[in-house]
């Protein structure tokens, strides 16, 4: 994986001018700007939203959990796992499914959901319980 380091010993320049490069543009000069866009492109450089948490940044992650308890089971399940994810994607939502296998889910399961601070959350279950 990238680092931030890695880019910007690429373009000769220091760990600030890139994260000025990446957060304020603006106070880049329009060459040194050019020289760090072009070593994230060449090394295929994605910000990571963990650090970024980390720092402080008070991010939405446009992201919705799913738990899926038993859902993917069926045709029909399936479709509506699909639906919620397509619907998600054209509003510019990221989904991320979990499908459980016990119920209920497991605290490693909620804490493996949580631990990508979902914006919001589905739980999705067939049948009555």
């Amino acid at each position: 994986m990238t680092s931030v380091k890695d880019v910007a010993r690429l373009a000769g320049v220091s760990l600030m001018t890139v994260s000025r490069a990446l957060n304020n543009p603006e106070k880049l000069s329009p060459e040194t700007y050019q020289r760090v866009r072009s070593a994230i492109d060449e090394l295929q450089f994605v910000p990571s939203l963990s650090a970024r948490r980390i720092r402080g940044d008070n991010l939405q992650t446009r992201t919705i959990g799913v738990f899926a308890l038993d859902t993917a089971t069926t045709p029909f399940a399936v479709e509506l796992l699909l639906s919620i994810e397509q619907t998600a994607q054209q509003a510019g939502w990221n989904v991320f499914i979990l499908n459980l296998l016990s119920n209920p889910p497991t605290d490693q399961n909620v804490d493996l959901m949580l631990s990508h601070r979902p914006d919001g959350l589905i739980f999705s279950a067939m049948g009555l319980r």
